[in-house]
C-alpha cells in the first residue's frame, strides 16, 4: 500500500501591474514557484483582496485608478498583517506624495524597475513569513 501525500501548498501571490507585457513576463517567472492571481490596477486588486486571501502581494507603485501606495494604505486599515507582505516595484515616484510615501515605506520591500527574476523572488520570499498570526 502506498501512501499518497499531497504536494506542498504553493504560496498565493497577487500581482498588480498596469503594464500588460510586464505582467505576462512576471507571471511566467512567478508561476514556477507560486500560484499567481493578476490585477491590472489597484482598484481591481482591492476587489480581489476583499474576496480572497494571499500570502504576498507584488505591486507596481505608479498605476491608473489606484497605485501601490493606495493598496498598502487600504491594507493597513483593513488587513494590517497583509500590509507587511507587500513588495512594491517602481521606476521612480512621479508625484511628491508618492515620493514621501516611498521614503516612509520599508526600503527592503521596494524593488527598482527593472529587477531580475532572482531579486523579485528573493523579495517575495523575505515577506512571505511576515505578519502571520
Amino acid at each position: 500500500r502506498t501512501m499518497t501525500t499531497s504536494p506542498p501548498k504553493r504560496p498565493r501571490i497577487l500581482l498588480v501591474d498596469d503594464d500588460e507585457l510586464l505582467r505576462r513576463t512576471l507571471v511566467r517567472i512567478l508561476a514556477l514557484t507560486y500560484d499567481v492571481t493578476v490585477a491590472p490596477h489597484g482598484a481591481k486588486a482591492l476587489e480581489i483582496l476583499a474576496a480572497e486571501t494571499f500570502d504576498a502581494i507584488l505591486t507596481d507603485l505608479e498605476m491608473p485608478h489606484l497605485g501601490g501606495d493606495g493598496i498598502v494604505r487600504w491594507l493597513e486599515e483593513h488587513q494590517p498583517a497583509m500590509a507587511l507582505r507587500v513588495v512594491v516595484m517602481t521606476g521612480g515616484a512621479k508625484r511628491a506624495e508618492q515620493m514621501a510615501w516611498l521614503q516612509r515605506f520599508d526600503t527592503d520591500r521596494v524593488l527598482p524597475k527593472p529587477s531580475t527574476a532572482a531579486e523579485i523572488v528573493r523579495a517575495l520570499q523575505a515577506v512571505l513569513g511576515r505578519g502571520l498570526a
